[in-house]
């Protein structure tokens, strides 16, 4: 029997109410060659029922008889298939008629390791427009997730090399992508290509402040490849930085600044991250911290020396601005 070129995989559970638009998305898809493995991760309402009244020889159906994660749903699904290219799809997402079809081109035109693309979501149909080259993506690891796990379309080897965490109940595709964005090379389709649909039951909506805590803890680990001093730079105060956790005294300003500094020049050494695009989120962060300057109350930093530190770490910054904030703030 021919092996599919494309294998997708949906993690499923307890979504019920979605995951008949989901298999709907994928097997209406314009390119034909591929294979649906779903993957049951103990759902307790109908959801199994929905999946089995489909009789299409393209899926293939596996059930966990517990409970077991997203991770251990997806990694079983990547050991079952057939596949040249892995994609994914979340079970309360919908893919594009075309999706698989540009991504393919893709993957198989530029010669790149991973695709994702851009998505909608919301009532609105706003649009996350992730940046698109290897370069940037990379840099925007030390900020944020820089991809949607639910988008992606990669080669076969990615995924063997890098399994889901299967202890990480959130925040999985975060730590893959800080991984697998070292060795494989990436690119976003500009287009919006999977619907994400929002809902109070995501893992990331019930364990916001862990998922927050999680993101900051790799952000520490990305930076630290860096080998700047951890003695001088604890991970306790780093941390809040990039939690953007807000601070008004001069001391914890003037020290995020240094550490700022410090990283632009190991990097300069190191040549890990392309110096363009990591000075644009150096530049995210030392936003951040202008804005805590111009925000902190008279009480904690006097106007003066708010003016001061402006002048030091921004002498750009528009300072009729800063003036004006300061006066409401006396």
């Amino acid at each position: 029997m021919k092996s599919p070129l494309v294998s997708v995989i949906i993690p499923v559970y307890n979504r019920e109410k979605f995951i008949d638009d989901a298999i709907k998305s994928i097997l209406n898809q314009t390119y034909k060659d591929f294979e649906l493995i779903i993957v049951n991760d103990g759902s307790t309402d109908e959801t199994l029922k929905k999946i089995k009244a489909y009789n299409d020889d393209r899926i293939s159906i596996y059930s966990f008889n517990k409970n077991r994660g997203t991770s251990a749903a997806f990694n079983f699904g990547v050991q079952k298939s057939r596949g040249e290219f892995i994609a994914r799809l979340d079970s309360d997402d919908l893919a594009f008629e075309q999706r698989l079809e540009k991504q393919i081109d893709v993957l198989t035109t530029k010669k790149i390791d991973i695709c994702c693309t851009w998505l909608s979501y919301g009532r609105k149909q706003k649009i996350l427009n992730y940046s698109t080259s290897t370069e940037q993506i990379q840099a925007n690891l030390l900020l944020h997730c820089p991809l949607s796990i639910g988008t992606i379309v990669s080669k076969r080897k990615v995924f063997q090399d890098f399994p889901l965490n299967e202890q990480l109940r959130f925040g999985e595709d975060y730590d893959f992508f800080s991984k697998a964005l070292f060795h494989f090379t990436a690119y976003v389709v500009p287009e919006v290509l999977v619907k994400y649909r929002w809902h109070l039951d995501q893992l990331s909506v019930q364990n916001k402040e862990m998922q927050l805590l999680k993101d900051s803890q790799i952000k520490l680990n990305l930076f630290k490849q860096f080998g700047y001093d951890t003695n001088r730079f604890e991970d306790k105060m780093t941390l809040r930085l990039l939690k953007k956790d807000c601070f008004y005294k001069n001391k914890e300003i003037s020290f995020f600044m240094s550490w700022l500094k410090v990283i632009v020049e190991l990097n300069k050494q190191l040549n890990i991250y392309q110096s363009k695009e990591l000075g644009r989120v150096m530049g995210e962060y030392k936003s951040h911290l202008i804005q805590c300057i111009i925000y902190s109350t008279k009480s904690e930093v006097g106007s003066l020396r708010k003016l001061i530190l402006l002048l030091k770490y921004n002498p750009s910054f528009l300072i009729k601005k800063a003036f004006s904030k300061i006066a409401l703030g006396s």
